[in-house]
């Protein structure tokens, strides 16, 4: 069977110079047709309106109500804290998605860089467990974070992960299946400028300090039976 790939028309549609984007499109494939798809941070990104528009079954989740100054939304729209998800969505829809995207959000989740009513220090846990849950068996997820030298959390903004933050608090009980690094605008790594949009090893990612969030990691993440024997 084909790989279903986002087509060079619909990526230039879309897409401008954001790395995250960039590295998602690039990376992206499936096979299912008409695969059910979850994008989490979907409010102004264009990811859920590209998907939609290859004809994937598409569901946006974003705390932020859609704006009208976007795109029309050619897909199903729900505002909503997705790390504390309607009973009744959630009953409906856990193991149902095959493809599960997060891009540029879940180092956002409880940190309070949209004004939610509290911070959460584990909401980035949380969510991954969530968007766990919410895939089939063997479904897809595709992360993008900052990374850097070691973990940060600043506020009220974001979060910065180093490799060991990175499976402790993302990874889990799903499986790496790809992770490339790039630079998300132009830095300097033991005093070498690297330009943006320039992929980068993770031995040179772990030498960037992380401020600002100028490195993008992409994890492309497998749901394979949980491991962790621990109470939800």
């Amino acid at each position: 069977m084909a790989d279903i790939v986002i087509p060079e028309h619909i990526r230039n549609q879309y897409v401008i110079a954001d790395v995250d984007a960039l590295l998602f499109t690039d990376y992206f494939k499936t096979q299912i047709p008409n695969a059910k798809v979850l994008v989490v941070g979907a409010h102004d990104e264009p990811t859920a309106n590209m998907l939609s528009h290859i004809g994937l079954d598409v569901t946006g989740i974003d705390l932020r109500k859609y704006d009208s100054k976007l795109p029309p939304c050619n897909y199903k729209f729900i505002q909503a804290d997705f790390c504390e998800l309607p009973a009744e969505f959630k009953r409906e829809h856990i193991g149902t998605f095959d493809i599960f995207v997060c891009l540029s959000a879940i180092e956002h989740f409880g940190m309070c860089a949209y004004k939610e009513q509290r911070t959460h220090r584990f909401y980035d846990i949380i969510g991954m467990r969530t968007g766990y849950d919410m895939l089939k068996e063997g479904g897809t997820a595709y992360i993008t974070i900052p990374q850097g030298s070691h973990y940060l959390e600043v506020f009220p903004h974001w979060r910065v992960y180093d490799v060991i933050s990175m499976y402790e608090r993302l990874v889990q009980d799903f499986e790496v299946t790809w992770m490339h690094t790039a630079t998300a605008a132009s830095v300097m790594i033991d005093s070498r400028e690297r330009k943006a949009m320039q992929g980068l090893l993770q031995v040179d990612a772990a030498r960037y300090n992380g401020i600002p969030p100028s490195v993008s990691t992409i994890l492309i993440l497998q749901k394979v039976l949980r491991k962790r024997i621990s109470p939800d």
